[in-house]
C-alpha cells in the first residue's frame, strides 16, 4: 500500500486539507465581523462551496473516468489557489458568497480526482484501510489549521490569512506529474471508455444512492458544528475554541490509524450503528457545554463517531462500483457530503436564530437517528454481499 503514487497523493490531499481547513472556521468570523453578515447568511455563506462542489460532481465523475487525471489534478489545484487569493477584493457578501461557490466546484473537481487516483494505488484487499489513511491527511489538517488560521487572522489580518491558503495549494500543483501511469486513464482506456459509453447500469445505483445519504447525515452534523463553533464558543465565553478542532482531528488520525482494517473484516453496520450513537452524543454533550473540557470530550465523541463513519461508507461504497466506473462512485458519494455541506450549515443557521445554539444542536440529533434505518436497508440480504 505504501507505494510511491499513495505517498504523493497523500501529501497532495494534505495541502488541500490545510488549505481549505485555515479558512473554514474563520471565514464566517470574517464575514460577520468585516461584511456585516447574520447567523443565517452565515449558513449561506458555507453552503455556497458545498453547493458548487455539489454541481461539479455530475461532471466530474465522467470526467475523472475518462481524461487524463494528472492535468485535471494540476488544474484544480492552481486554479483553487486563484480563487481563494481572490478573497482579497471580496468587498460585498455576494462577491464572497460568488467566491466561495467558484471554489466549491473546484473543490470538487479536486477531490473526485484525487480519491480515485487514491483507490487505483491502493490493494483491494486494504480498501478500507487506504482509504481510511488516505482521509486522515485531510481531515489531519484540523489538528493545526483551524488554530493556525486564527492566529495568523489575530496578528497579520485576513489578506495574509487568504494569501496563505493560496501559496498551499499552489505549491503541491507540480506532483502530480510524479505518478504513475497506472492510477492515470491511458488514451487508450479513454478510446474504449468513449466507444461504450457510460450506463448507470454499471453502478450498483440504490447502494451507491444509500452510502450518499449516510454521508449527507454524517458530514451534515460535523459541517454544522465546524461552522458556528468559534461563534458558538465566543457567546458563552469559552477561550481556546479554537483547540476543538485539533483535539477533533488528532482524536480522527488516532481512530483511523487503527481502526482501518476493521472495515475489512468486518460487516459495515457493525462500525456504523455506533458511530452514529458517538455523533449524537457528541452534539448533546456541546449543547451543554460552558467550558473547554466539556467541549473537549464532545470533540472525542465527535472524533470517534465521524472518524470510523466516513471512510467506511468511501470504502464500501468503492467496492461496490466497477474499476472502470470508479470515479462516478466517488463523486455519488461525495455529492452526499457536499449536500450536507450545502444545506447543515443552513438548516443550523435558522435553528439558532429560532432556538439558540443549544436547542440546534440537540436538534441535529435527529440526523442520526435517520440513518439507523438507512443502514439497516444497506445491511439487508443481497445488499449486505
Amino acid at each position: 500500500m505504501w507505494n510511491k503514487d499513495f505517498i504523493i497523493l497523500l501529501l497532495i490531499n494534505s495541502a488541500t486539507g490545510i488549505s481549505f481547513q485555515i479558512l473554514a472556521p474563520n471565514l464566517p468570523v470574517y464575514a460577520q465581523h468585516q461584511l456585516g453578515f447574520s447567523e443565517s447568511m452565515i449558513g449561506f455563506l458555507a453552503a455556497s462551496l458545498a453547493f458548487g462542489a455539489l454541481l461539479s460532481r455530475p461532471f466530474a465523475g465522467p470526467l475523472v473516468d475518462t481524461l487524463n487525471r494528472k492535468k485535471i489534478n494540476i488544474f484544480s489545484l492552481l486554479m483553487m489557489s486563484a480563487a481563494v487569493l481572490s478573497l482579497n477584493w471580496a468587498s460585498s457578501p455576494a462577491v464572497l458568497i460568488g467566491i466561495r461557490f467558484l471554489h466549491g466546484v473546484l473543490f470538487g473537481i479536486n477531490s473526485t480526482v484525487s480519491t480515485t487516483m487514491a483507490s487505483m494505488a491502493t490493494p483491494e484487499g486494504k480498501m478500507g484501510q487506504g482509504i481510511g489513511i488516505y482521509s486522515i491527511t485531510g481531515i489531519g489538517a484540523q489538528a493545526i489549521a483551524p488554530a493556525l488560521g486564527i492566529t495568523i487572522a489575530a496578528r497579520w489580518g485576513y489578506p495574509t490569512l487568504f494569501i496563505c491558503a493560496a501559496c498551499i495549494s499552489a505549491l503541491v500543483s507540480p506532483l502530480p506529474l510524479a505518478l504513475s501511469e497506472r492510477v492515470v486513464l491511458r488514451k487508450e482506456k479513454t478510446a474504449d471508455s468513449a466507444k461504450k459509453g457510460f450506463s448507470v447500469k454499471k453502478l450498483p445505483t440504490p447502494n451507491i444512492l444509500a452510502f450518499a445519504l449516510l454521508a449527507v447525515f454524517y458530514t451534515g452534523v460535523t459541517s454544522s458544528v465546524t461552522n458556528f463553533m468559534v461563534l458558538y464558543g465566543m457567546g458563552k465565553g469559552i477561550s481556546n475554541v479554537g483547540f476543538y478542532f485539533t483535539l477533533f482531528a488528532l482524536v480522527i488520525i488516532a481512530i483511523r490509524l487503527t481502526s482501518g482494517s476493521l472495515t475489512d473484516r468486518h460487516p459495515f453496520q457493525r462500525i456504523l450503528y455506533p458511530c452514529s450513537a458517538c455523533c449524537a452524543l457528541a452534539l448533546l454533550t456541546i449543547s451543554w457545554a460552558d467550558s473547554f473540557m466539556i467541549l473537549a470530550v464532545a470533540a472525542v465523541f465527535m472524533g470517534v463517531g465521524y472518524g470510523m463513519a466516513f471512510p467506511t461508507v468511501q470504502a464500501v461504497s468503492i467496492r461496490a462500483a466497477e474499476p472502470e466506473n470508479r470515479g462516478q462512485a466517488v463523486a455519488i458519494v461525495y455529492s452526499g457530503s457536499d449536500l450536507a455541506h450545502c444545506f447543515g450549515p443552513i438548516v443550523m443557521g435558522f435553528l439558532v436564530e429560532a432556538l439558540g445554539y443549544s436547542q440546534g444542536f440537540r436538534v441535529m440529533c435527529f440526523a442520526m437517528l435517520a440513518t439507523v434505518p438507512v443502514i439497516f436497508f444497506l445491511s439487508s440480504g443481497k445488499r449486505a454481499r
